[in-house]
């Protein structure tokens, strides 16, 4: 029950006005015994349910005079870090690698600290645990895509910034966007149960489809469609056989998908750009947020995962 409890007392402290619905605060409970006729009454816009009975203990909640350091500072770090990778590309402009760099950096401890940390206070002990990885990752994926696109940008620093930050930013908040869709898991279960998640998927596989073919289309202009082509089956055939391995589940977190999708992107058109820029936010976003997660679990682990998920959403 202490998600329910702690759900009673943040909508309580929001109610009396003791904490923001923006910023969050602090406040305090007193303890108060045989209390009578819970009378109600509207106040900052909220009003409350009265119930005329008698409790043997009840409680008061007043604001945390001793309690410092109680204000939510992620919408504040959102609007400067948006503003910092905006002036990398409009005022500073640096080299295209430096500029990567910066991204990927700015990007991953936004998530670590502010928008997904793993903690409370965030655990700085996982963050750079996972850190560190992901920038030998980020290197791969620099030298495999983003250096044949971002500097054939680099003499259109308005276009590249709406480019790349429009899809990166959704990528990096990630639990604020691509999350709210009704379709999070491609199972049946999941598929029935959530109302909307039929529309959702029909949509993203039209989207992705057409998207695809115009990506394979470019590439077979370049001459390297049978390149990629040969690499791609054998990462099929590889994720086949893992998917047959008895008593473990295939899972494709979206790391790994922004990993297999990059190579694709390596062709300087605005619509690779844009995809680089979702592709990397979703690549810190899962690293981040979860570490490396293994492309295999088993099924137990998996659901006491989303329980537990399910449980901090509440």
């Amino acid at each position: 029950m202490p998600s329910i409890h702690n759900r009673i007392l943040t909508d309580s402290n929001v109610f009396r006005g003791i904490i923001s619905s923006n910023k969050g605060g602090c406040g305090s409970i007193q303890l108060t015994f045989n209390f009578t006729d819970f009378i109600p009454f509207t106040l900052n816009g909220l009003t409350s349910i009265g119930f005329p009975s008698v409790f043997p203990v009840a409680f008061r909640i007043h604001k945390a005079r001793s309690l410092t350091n109680c204000t939510d500072f992620r919408d504040a770090a959102l609007a400067f870090n948006i503003l910092i990778t905006c002036a990398l590309f409009l005022l500073l402009r640096p080299k295209p690698i430096v500029l990567f760099w910066c991204l990927m950096c700015i990007g991953f401890w936004h998530v670590a600290l502010f928008a997904r940390p793993r903690g409370t206070p965030p655990r700085l002990d996982l963050a750079f645990g996972a850190f560190l990885p992901a920038l030998f990752v980020a290197y791969a994926l620099w030298r495999l895509a983003y250096r044949f696109v971002l500097p054939a940008f680099r003499n259109a620093p308005l276009e590249s910034c709406l480019l790349y930050l429009s899809g990166f930013w959704v990528g990096v908040l990630n639990s604020l966007t691509l999350d709210q869709l009704p379709l999070s898991r491609l199972t049946a279960s999941d598929i029935k149960k959530r109302s909307g998640a039929v529309a959702t998927l029909i949509v993203g596989v039209i989207l992705i489809f057409v998207l695809t073919i115009n990506q394979l289309r470019v590439i077979r202009k370049t001459g390297w469609l049978p390149y990629y082509l040969g690499w791609y089956v054998a990462g099929g055939l590889v994720l086949l056989v893992l998917g047959l391995l008895p008593g473990l589940s295939l899972r494709l977190h979206h790391y790994i998908v922004a990993i297999m999708i990059l190579p694709i992107t390596a062709f300087p058109t605005r619509l690779s750009a844009l995809y680089q820029g979702l592709l990397l936010g979703l690549f810190v976003n899962g690293t981040a947020a979860f570490g490396f997660a293994s492309i295999l679990e088993r099924p137990a682990d998996v659901r006491s995962f989303l329980k537990h998920f399910s449980h901090n959403l509440h």
